[in-house]
């Protein structure tokens, strides 16, 4: 069995900064497995230095910094809608409506239970059937209902 590598204090946090920032450059974004591996060592390595000194744990934080930023950028641009160019060639753009999935889910999570979506009050007309109980008759009726809600809605 290889024995582990002496971790370096004066080396290897650096490094951990300089690898994640030259991901960053190209676009990618570097899991730790990806780091262990770049620096020459065994995940379970990897993890045991995390643990153990601290400095290299926040070198690797650091690193996951942007991409953090990164996905907050992007879900932010989805829950609020945003335009974007289909094709460079006719520089039209298309615009994509806000998600409120996304933007529940960013409320909720940078706010807590200010927005928390609350189930237990939920009122539901209880005239509305679900689709599986109701006979092949009552399907029909409601397509036709829904077909007319829709052309008076053009």
């Amino acid at each position: 069995m290889a024995r582990p590598a002496k971790y370096k204090p004066d080396y290897h946090p650096q490094k951990v900064r300089e690898l994640t920032k030259q991901a960053e450059q190209e676009g990618k974004y570097l899991i730790d497995e990806q780091i262990a591996i770049l620096l020459g060592i065994s995940e379970s390595t990897f993890y045991t230095w995390k643990r153990e000194f601290p400095e290299f744990l926040q070198a690797v934080e650091e690193g996951k910094q942007y991409r953090k930023k990164k996905l907050e950028d992007t879900a932010f641009k989805v829950a609020t809608g945003y335009y974007e160019f289909e094709h460079e060639k006719d520089k039209k753009r298309k615009y994509y409506k806000p998600d409120s999935k996304v933007l529940c889910l960013m409320l909720y999570s940078l706010f807590g239970d200010k927005y928390k979506i609350k189930t237990e009050n939920v009122n539901i007309d209880p005239l509305k059937k679900k689709i599986q109980d109701m006979t092949p008759e009552e399907v029909e009726a409601r397509i036709k209902e829904l077909e007319e809600k829709r052309k008076d809605e053009k």
